[in-house]
């Protein structure tokens, strides 16, 4: 039992995993300030319209009884779809122009079976 803990321990403090997690934090991080400081600029009021737009089509199609989480949850399911197959045209047009040495550092998400699965199980 505690070879098993100390193999799940291992997965959990390498430091790829750690830098991982930093990297993220430092994204999502990035992204809140770049939220605060451009709050009021034409892209972030597009978005904001084009969210509440695709969330009124999801509560058309559910309805209005439904809880405001599920509708939400279905809502940014979508864009992360959406935006998985965004950076995929982005990816094969840069392909093209860079070189196939640019497939090694960055991947298509929907190329990649794993993706393809979470979406379905979720």
């Amino acid at each position: 039992m505690d070879k098993i803990f100390d193999e799940m321990l291992s997965l959990y403090t390498h430091p790829g995993v750690i830098v991982g997690l930093g990297v993220e934090l430092a994204i999502i991080g990035l992204f809140m300030l770049a939220f605060q400081a451009w709050r009021n600029s034409s892209f972030m009021v597009f978005f904001e319209m084009f969210f509440e737009k695709i969330f009124e089509f999801f509560e058309d199609i559910l309805g209005a009884e439904e809880k405001r989480w599920t509708k939400m949850y279905i809502t940014l399911l979508f864009f992360i779809i959406l935006f998985s197959n965004i950076l995929g045209s982005f990816l094969e047009f840069f392909l093209n122009i860079f070189g196939h040495e640019l497939e090694y550092f960055i991947k298509i998400p929907t190329a990649d079976i794993n993706f393809n699965v979470a979406m379905a199980v979720i």
